[in-house]
């Protein structure tokens, strides 16, 4: 099979080779890969940057090696383990990407995506930048016959990173939610979410102007982020926000916490460039008691919730890539108007 095979740090140590195609076990799928997603994690391990889910490591702790990248990918099941049930051949599926036990306390909790032996695929086993991938058994899920493509790969990780960072924020009727990085893979699901929830969105991007079809996907305003402040108290008659989600770390971190009000909830997750942060205005955040709160991908019991909202949500598509030219796609992933894709089959 033809796959995107990553030898180390560099672009042009990401090749495409002809690779023999995985061979399920028992309780695992192996999926006919139809479309992958570029996220910031691909290309920060591509370009050989930090990023936070690998604290402090460098390089990242990818197995095996050479490894094929991708935690992002939908498809077709291709064929199924002896023991694997309720899957079968031919089936349209999403997948989950990440990987756990299923026994530890945090599972047993419901949260999967903290599990104490906590892996995910693309990462700690081959992912969606092949024509094939394997997948365990409880990480494949079918999906509608209308279900468009780019939502099923997006489920993957975008959509239940954003999902999850609102079910923490606890989103009410009539917030205001500020969403920083809203045109990127996940901002724009966050968008999505908090609009649904009945919230006041502002979605901040570099370049509005280019931006404007984050109002169709629920922004009631565009604005960038050395203008986000003074929008923000001007809407809100001085209030402030209730919430503000930050996917981007340190770049935005101070303006995420300026837009709140008292007792403003700063959601942050993903983060590049660096992996530290200084606390930020002190006065602000323990004068207004603003609560600092830390998120990652959603749950395994989220990821089954976002399905249910597949007819309400929307992918913006930038650009979409052949295997044979994906490459390109790690130069210019961090100046995003909207998701990329990969198109294997």
């Amino acid at each position: 099979m033809k796959a995107l095979v990553y030898h180390g740090p560099g672009v042009e140590n990401l090749r495409l080779e002809e690779v023999k195609t995985p061979e399920p076990n028992s309780h695992e799928v192996l999926v006919k890969v139809k479309l992958a997603g570029i996220t910031n994690l691909e290309y920060l391990i591509v370009n050989n940057l930090p990023y936070s889910l690998f604290t402090l490591k460098s390089p990242p702790p990818l197995t095996p090696m050479p490894h094929i990248l991708g935690i992002e990918f939908s498809g077709f099941v291709e064929r199924v383990g002896d023991h694997v049930k309720g899957i079968r051949e031919g089936d349209r599926v999403a997948v989950y990407e990440v990987l756990f036990d299923g026994t530890c306390d945090m599972c047993s909790q419901g949260s999967t995506q903290i599990c104490r032996k906590v892996g995910h695929i693309g990462i700690n086993s081959n992912g969606g930048y092949a024509e094939y991938t394997i997948v365990p058994e409880t990480n494949v899920f079918p999906i509608p016959d209308d279900m468009d493509w780019g939502l099923a790969t997006s489920l993957s990780h975008s959509v239940t990173t954003a999902y999850h960072a609102l079910n923490k924020a606890n989103v009410k009727l009539g917030d205001t939610v500020v969403v920083f990085g809203a045109s990127g893979n996940v901002g724009m699901f966050a968008v999505q979410f908090a609009k649904m929830l009945g919230a006041n969105v502002v979605a901040v991007t570099r370049d509005p102007q280019n931006k404007e079809w984050l109002k169709e996907f629920g922004a009631d305003y565009v604005v960038r982020p050395d203008e986000v402040v003074e929008l923000v108290k001007k809407t809100t008659n001085g209030r402030m926000a209730e919430v503000s989600i930050n996917p981007l770390g340190v770049d935005v971190w101070d303006k995420s916490i300026e837009v709140l009000g008292p007792n403003g909830k700063l959601v942050f997750f993903g983060g590049y460039k660096s992996l530290q942060v200084t606390l930020g205005p002190l006065p602000l955040i323990y004068g207004r008691e603003i609560s600092l709160i830390s998120t990652r991908i959603g749950s395994l019991h989220e990821f089954k919730q976002v399905i249910k909202y597949y007819k309400k949500l929307k992918v913006k598509t930038w650009k979409i890539y052949e295997l044979e030219s994906a490459n390109e796609a790690f130069k210019e992933v961090l100046d995003k108007n909207g998701k990329q894709f990969i198109k294997i089959s």
